[in-house]
């Protein structure tokens, strides 16, 4: 019965190291994924107009800025829609009552 411990000091091992592990991840995917967005203005531009169009559609009170957002946490100049995605957001929310309304 000499080996009868190892399979649980083995066990014991691989936990402690997976909770290491998984914290280390979350951290690097956390960093890569900002320093993506950083690297990439006109992506982080396309992400935020998505954004702006999901909060508008939902009804959030402060479409664009509604959540931890550079211009509230930040330094930087205050966001606003390009005139293209205001002018998409108000023809979609009038096709989704205009079907809305002939349905009923």
């Amino acid at each position: 019965m000499s080996g009868s411990g190892q399979g649980e000091q083995q066990g014991a091992a691989l936990g402690v190291s997976f909770g290491t592990a998984m914290w280390l991840a979350i951290f690097l995917h956390l960093v890569g994924v900002e320093i993506y967005l950083n690297l990439t203005p006109a992506e982080t531009h396309r992400l935020r107009q998505v954004s702006y169009q999901k909060q508008l559609e939902a009804g959030l009170p402060n479409p664009g800025s509604a959540g931890l957002t550079s211009d509230r946490w930040g330094d930087s100049l205050p966001w606003a829609p390009s005139e293209r995605h205001v002018e998409m957001a108000t023809h979609s929310a009038y096709e989704s009552e205009r079907q809305a309304t002939h349905s009923a």
